[in-house]
């Protein structure tokens, strides 16, 4: 084992010939004009191709399922990043694919989320990462932001259902509005949650609603549930003005399933809990019965 082995915890020698050489047959397979970037493998990361395409997005998953088929011949490990577009429009949505070389099981989990959600919502981006299961659906329009959540949350379901207990972590975000700043587009509003919760293996210790004493499947039932009982906030949300050069972000991740807003600077990241003050209570003078608080 080399030194480059050592350091990448990869104990098959990485061959850059044959990785190359698998770049030529991407080039030779891919639609006309594929990019294709290969990464080499260096510490704590594998050897990974970048690829980026312009096909009609309804055949992202077979595309996928081809190039993964080429870069598994090596031994070394491996990613995958897959974009496919519809057209060179740079601001057009798009549909991204990650996996991993250990996640090649749930290829065809993955294929057929993508088909299944942009069947019924192809005017947006979806992003799809097969590493932790982690889900994005993003340039969404304000108007379109409460049936869109809709939508990914009950296709959500569906996909944890057919991973079983692949995702344990997984998480999904709907993106809505484009804010242009210094540093390009960026997302108005956030909605998203995660699945995952403090492990607890001797179920010693309780919180409020026993998330910890129940199943996986009940407990992703219990975020889809906040999920839904908190869309009045977010359908207040997306008519009211987010301050210049910011994103809001309601979110409940924690085993309370609390819903929570905060706003936050696209370039500093920095937190505005002022203006996170007021729109809380600006959405739960609009939605009764709301529990939003800042984060």
């Amino acid at each position: 084992m080399g030194l480059l082995d050592f350091l990448t915890g990869n104990d098959t020698p990485y061959d850059r010939e044959a990785a190359h050489a698998r770049v030529r047959t991407l080039e030779s397979t891919l639609p006309a004009g594929a990019q294709i970037q290969l990464t080499e493998p260096e510490k704590g990361i594998e050897l990974t191709y970048l690829v980026q395409a312009v096909a009609d997005r309804s055949q992202s998953s077979a595309l996928l399922a081809s190039v993964v088929e080429v870069v598994r011949a090596g031994d070394e490990r491996w990613s995958v990043h897959l974009s496919v577009h519809d057209s060179d429009d740079e601001h057009a949505p798009y549909s991204a694919f990650a996996l991993p070389d250990h996640a090649v099981p749930a290829l065809d989990v993955l294929a057929q989320a993508h088909d299944d959600l942009y069947a019924a919502i192809p005017t947006t981006t979806i992003s799809l990462d097969a590493e932790d299961g982690a889900f994005t659906i993003s340039d969404v329009p304000r108007d379109a932001a409460v049936a869109t959540a809709q939508v990914a949350v009950r296709w959500w379901e569906g996909v944890l259902q057919a991973a079983g207990s692949r995702w344990s972590a997984s998480s999904l975000a709907v993106e809505v509005g484009i804010a242009i700043g210094v540093d390009g587009a960026h997302a108005e509003v956030v909605y998203g949650t995660t699945i995952e919760r403090d492990p607890d293996a001797l179920g010693s210790r309780s919180t409020d609603n026993g998330s910890r004493h129940v199943s996986d499947a009940q407990w992703a039932q219990r975020v889809s549930a906040a999920w839904d009982d908190n869309l009045p906030a977010l359908e207040a949300l997306v008519g009211l003005p987010v301050p210049p050069d910011h994103a809001v972000e309601v979110s409940f991740t924690d085993d309370s399933l609390a819903p929570q807003l905060t706003v936050c600077h696209h370039e500093t990241y920095d937190e505005d809990e002022d203006a996170a003050r007021a729109l809380v209570v600006t959405i739960r003078e609009l939605v009764p019965g709301s529990t939003l608080e800042v984060g």
